[in-house]
């Protein structure tokens, strides 16, 4: 508990309630919308605020959707990228690498996907055989790929 018996999360549904108030515009494009949720730190608020977020417990992310839910707004990008690899990056990446990337995901621009399914190992990575070679500056792939997911 917080002074005058108020919780950390109910402090955040507080504030982040005020924000959609102020900052929710249903004629507003998504990509801007997802622009402004990334610059907020309300998208993922669990991510430090260096990194896109705003330094609170995990928790901290379904108060933030309930109170997405409540205003009628859309919740920040949602797929691989933001529950695989941005996680990943803000825990064991490099500055360098947060810096290429996370702006990116966080605000939707870039969508990933992943590519290791084969036709004779599935999604069994330890049978994939697909191999990559370097070719001056960019990575050669040398397989078969039978889908992808985004």
């Amino acid at each position: 508990m917080s002074e005058g018996g108020v919780s950390l999360l109910d402090e955040i549904r507080g504030e982040v309630r005020s924000w959609l108030d102020a900052q929710w515009d249903p004629q507003q494009p998504l990509g801007e919308w997802w622009s402004n949720l990334a610059r907020s730190g309300w998208g993922f608020p669990d991510f430090p605020e260096k990194w896109f977020g705003k330094g609170l417990p995990s928790e901290s992310r379904r108060i933030v959707r309930q109170e997405l839910q409540r205003a009628g707004a859309f919740g920040p990008p949602h797929g691989i990228a933001t529950m695989m690899v941005a996680p990943l990056l803000v825990e064991m990446g490099t500055d360098e690498q947060r810096q290429q990337w996370l702006p990116g995901i966080v605000d939707g621009s870039e969508i990933w996907c992943q590519l290791f399914s084969e036709p004779d190992a599935g999604s069994d990575l330890a049978g994939a055989r697909t191999t990559a070679v370097r070719d001056g500056d960019v990575w050669r792939g040398n397989g078969q790929k039978v889908w992808t997911s985004g």
